[in-house]
């Protein structure tokens, strides 16, 4: 029997859709990169206490020496202009090594001191672990020590330890104590990196900011973690960051980034596209069609927070289904199936950084369909 099916489908960057003008509010956390660097050099003791004192969370990294010691720095070796160890690996040194270092003036300063100091300021602190290459044994016990200096010496309530090698160091950390909060870091985001993350217990989902990824944010809240980026420091970045709902941005520019985020005047907006046919054409069984979507029909992809659709199946005989994902993505991660014998429905689904912009429509059905892909609409962030 021959029918003619109606699907809506939303394709999600965000959650929330609004139909008209609104402007946006957040109580985005600003963190200082290293301590910041617009007054005091990034790393010194003098840059981390001016940060906590004009209210903005602290990041740091840390590395463990040959004796055990933990100091704040972020390269792996110390810059030729530091003296009397200028090029050196910095875990290949002591403690009694490092402590005569000077780089511009400033000494290397100790992670106890750091979380000594963050507590005593009440100041949240986002402590990196630094693995450098290790081996995942090595990692996993240089992660382990520094939980063990944050769980006696820093507040466990205000401190957030993070690693880009989460997925191998996360237990070792939870092992010292579970009510420790850990962050993944990424540099390249994914909603399997987010599901991996929560399957794990994490508490933050930190990821390099690079364009528009209010849907990501959207999907790490919907996992119980917390939205992080890093590092933003241009104005019109920030500004977009938070309207995403980012609800920490870390940077090497604080004072600037929160100046942006109350300055800024971010509106979302609706755009109807409804006649906008992107893809018409008949499937095979299992044929798939990947149809650009940002950027041909709505411009750059900057500032997008949501696409809906009208997928309009016909001549169907009402057997099989057609799935919708982000280019890239799979179902059962971000995407959706549409079963031809239910009739109408609505259907959220996600799509990923490396979608670039376009969707995958499959006919996973035994029967030929014919399809049109019909944008009627999306929403987008000016600031």
């Amino acid at each position: 029997m021959r029918s003619t099916i109606k699907i809506l489908i939303n394709v999600m960057f965000a959650t929330v859709l609004l139909a008209t003008a609104a402007p946006i509010a957040s109580a985005t956390v600003i963190a200082a990169h290293r301590g910041g660097g617009e007054v005091y050099p990034r790393q010194s003791m003098a840059a981390f206490e001016r940060a906590a004192a004009d209210g903005f969370q602290l990041e740091a990294d840390a590395q463990l020496l040959t004796d055990g010691t933990a100091v704040v720095h972020h390269d792996q070796r110390l810059a030729d202009g530091c003296s009397p160890y200028g090029g050196r690996t910095v875990t290949g040194l002591s403690w009694k090594q490092a402590s005569r270092v000077r780089c511009n003036g400033r000494r290397l300063v100790q992670v106890i001191d750091l979380l000594r100091y963050a507590e005593r300021r009440r100041a949240g602190l986002q402590l990196e672990v630094k693995e450098w290459g290790s081996s995942t044994a090595a990692a996993r016990r240089h992660a382990a020590a520094v939980a063990r200096l944050v769980d006696r010496y820093g507040n466990k309530r205000s401190v957030i330890i993070q690693s880009f090698g989460w997925r191998d160091v996360a237990r070792s950390i939870q092992a010292v104590d579970h009510d420790l909060r850990v962050a993944a870091l990424e540099t390249s985001p994914s909603i399997t990196g987010v599901r991996r993350a929560a399957d794990l217990g994490l508490d933050y989902y930190s990821y390099h900011y690079s364009g528009n990824y209010g849907w990501l944010n959207s999907y790490i809240r919907s996992k119980g973690l917390v939205p992080s980026v890093w590092t933003v420091d241009k104005a019109a970045d920030v500004a977009q960051a938070e309207a995403l709902g980012a609800e920490v941005i870390i940077s090497n520019k604080p004072r600037s980034a929160r100046r942006a985020v109350q300055d800024r005047q971010c509106r979302r907006h609706w755009v109807d596209r409804r006649n906008a046919v992107v893809w018409k054409g008949t499937l095979r069984p299992r044929q798939g069609v990947y149809p650009q979507v940002i950027g041909r029909y709505t411009g750059p992809i900057r500032g997008i927070t949501a696409l809906t659709w009208a997928v309009r199946v016909s001549d169907s005989d009402g057997r099989g289904a057609i799935d919708l994902a982000g280019k890239n993505s799979w179902l059962g991660h971000s995407g959706s199936r549409v079963d031809l014998r239910r009739g109408d429905q609505r259907i959220a689904i996600h799509s990923q950084p490396g979608d670039a912009g376009a969707v995958r429509l499959t006919n996973v059905g035994p029967s030929r369909q014919r399809v049109q892909l019909i944008l009627t609409g999306y929403s987008r962030i000016d600031c």
